[in-house]
């Protein structure tokens, strides 16, 4: 049970940091496409397709 505990501190920990550079604008996520959730089939077949480099965003 500790060694739960300490991934989960450590997922926290990690989360933080990467949230604080998203932030602060020292990295960016590279967004391959948007695309409505309409269309979340074709976004899902998108990104399993492996043909795309970056996140395949679903947008309402």
């Amino acid at each position: 049970m500790r060694n739960k505990a300490k991934f989960q501190r450590t997922l926290a920990d990690d989360l933080t940091r990467v949230l604080g550079l998203l932030g602060d604008g020292v990295i960016t996520p590279r967004i391959a496409a948007e695309i409505p959730l309409t269309e979340a089939a074709s976004a899902l077949a998108l990104a399993e397709s492996r043909t795309v480099a970056g996140k395949v965003v679903i947008v309402p």
